[in-house]
């Protein structure tokens, strides 16, 4: 059961890495309008607050919980529950309207549905490894400050 939810893990991270690198790759990767610019910057923002935010050894690109993690309710942790998944949302939806193509709106659409699926994962297992988690998802929303 345990190499099921590893094979599980790897596959979102393979799944989401490769829609990242394919609307990096099919287009444009430098914003060419202010639109672009500003969500790039926005982008940027948050993933840096959310990793400064995060003690340097919880860092990890699996949504699997590591023993002995503290829960970050700090930074932008304090309004949403996932702000390094919105940052790669929000970059990649600022190439996928820097230039657009269909294969870029698929994927951004693929990417997304894999971010709802390794959010899901993940909480699953921070629920189990972490008791005070319920408590922090009743008062935070997931990728959307007050929305969602």
């Amino acid at each position: 059961m345990q190499n099921h939810k590893k094979y599980q893990s790897y596959l979102l991270v393979l799944v989401q890495f490769a829609c990242i690198l394919v609307i990096i790759f099919t287009g444009r990767y430098y914003p060419l309008d202010m639109t672009a610019s500003l969500l790039v910057i926005m982008a940027f923002y948050v993933g840096f607050w959310a990793i400064l935010s995060i003690p340097v050894k919880q860092l990890t690109i699996m949504p699997d919980y590591k023993e002995g993690s503290i829960l970050v309710v700090t930074g932008p942790y304090k309004y949403i529950r996932h702000p390094m998944y919105l940052a790669v949302l929000i970059f990649c939806l600022a190439m996928v309207i820097n230039q657009f193509n269909i294969v870029r709106g698929v994927v951004f659409i693929i990417l997304t549905v894999t971010l709802l699926f390794k959010i899901s994962y993940e909480e699953k297992q921070l629920l189990k490894g972490n008791p005070e988690y319920q408590s922090y998802k009743q008062k935070t929303k997931k990728l959307l400050p007050f929305i969602f």
